[in-house]
């Protein structure tokens, strides 16, 4: 079993092009305006862990569902699919939309990229199962191919971590990648 789950996660990492783990930091570097992070499950924790870790880079980050009392106020007024475009406000396009999902096709994901894509707010996935259809609505996105979740989101964790390493070399530029 150990082994088997090895032999998944390396060869999913190893499909990582270390080019778009350096554009997404410098997307996030350049960002004027307030990170949104959404996931759910265990790619709620995560949310959590990036927004800590983009702070503490000096970049202003919110982990949408560590909002807990807000998220369930809005999901029960106005459904679960709404919940986390009702927490965020309007969206502005100095914002950047960062979404975190094991399958790419959770409702209120999908929600929220679609309000983002609708300010012209920026748009990134962390993405299993494909990308799922989250996929089509980001700019900028790392998709695994269909994975057990428990190995996505381990995945997940590790960008996370790069993230943050990459976020604390000053031989990012400081400007947008062409991707912007």
């Amino acid at each position: 079993m150990l082994t088997k789950y090895k032999i998944e996660l390396n060869g999913l990492l190893a499909s990582i092009d270390p080019q778009i783990l350096i554009d997404l930091a410098q997307v996030l570097r350049c960002c004027k305006g307030i990170v949104f992070i959404a996931g759910n499950g265990g790619s709620a924790s995560n949310a959590g862990h990036l927004a800590l870790h983009l702070n503490q880079a000096g970049i202003r980050a919110v982990s949408l569902p560590d909002m807990v009392a807000s998220m369930t106020a809005a999901a029960n007024d106005f459904g679960y699919e709404e919940c986390f475009v009702r927490v965020t406000g309007p969206l502005r396009h100095e914002d950047v939309v960062l979404v975190i999902s094991c399958s790419g096709n959770s409702p209120n994901i999908l929600r929220l990229l679609k309000a983002a894509k609708q300010t012209n707010t920026y748009r990134i996935g962390l993405l299993g199962n494909n990308g799922g259809k989250a996929l089509k609505q980001c700019l900028l996105s790392i998709f695994l191919f269909p994975a057990p979740a428990g190995i996505t989101e381990d995945i997940h964790s590790v960008i996370i971590h790069l993230m943050t390493d990459l976020l604390g070399k000053r031989a990012l530029d400081k400007r947008p990648p062409d991707v912007l």
